[in-house]
């Protein structure tokens, strides 16, 4: 049975039409070429990551870990971000992954070369995580407990994401802990 529903696809969307259409009735939303125009869309790529924060030590998870059902996990090793990245990008892929991981707080130039768009402005302005996996990588469903509003920008790559509608929050929360 696919309990799949279509997602609206915008390019060039106001603020406004944004905020009454989409964030206050919780209606998710696919927005292109928000990165058009910026220093971020032209260039970021595991190469000019690498190339520029590749020496930098990074916390790694690897799905092969018997406790990755967990959400509370600490990360399985350290490494070499560009060593990492390396790894990644191997063909048929593998299982590590590095998830909300602050690169702007390593590198806060990243933030003049990708601007908050003024459609997540506010405290999100100032989250910016990453999520960097190879391919065929898998994360475990879960249910964010701050029950955040996720702005997911993408710049690489295919992914797969399912989401569920905020009424099923206490079924989920419930199953997933």
């Amino acid at each position: 049975m696919d309990l799949s529903l279509p997602i609206d696809v915008v390019e060039n969307i106001s603020e406004k039409d944004f905020k009454e259409k989409y964030f206050d009735p919780q209606i998710p939303v696919v927005i292109k070429g928000l990165t058009n125009g910026t220093f971020a869309g032209k260039n970021w790529s595991l190469d000019y990551f690498k190339r520029t924060m590749g020496h930098h030590t990074v916390p790694v998870y690897d799905n092969r870990n018997p406790n990755k059902g967990s959400a509370f996990t600490q990360a399985d090793l350290q490494m070499k971000f560009g060593e990492f990245l390396d790894e990644i990008r191997k063909e048929g892929g593998n299982n590590i992954r590095m998830f909300l991981f602050d690169l702007f707080k390593l590198n806060p130039e990243l933030s003049k070369e990708f601007p908050c768009p003024d459609l997540a402005s506010g405290i999100l302005g100032k989250l910016g995580r990453m999520f960097f996996a190879g391919k065929n990588t898998t994360v475990r469903i879960h249910y964010d407990i701050d029950v955040s509003n996720v702005f997911h920008t993408h710049f690489g790559g295919k992914k797969r994401v399912v989401l569920f509608s905020p009424a099923y929050n206490s079924v989920l929360a419930s199953k997933l802990k």
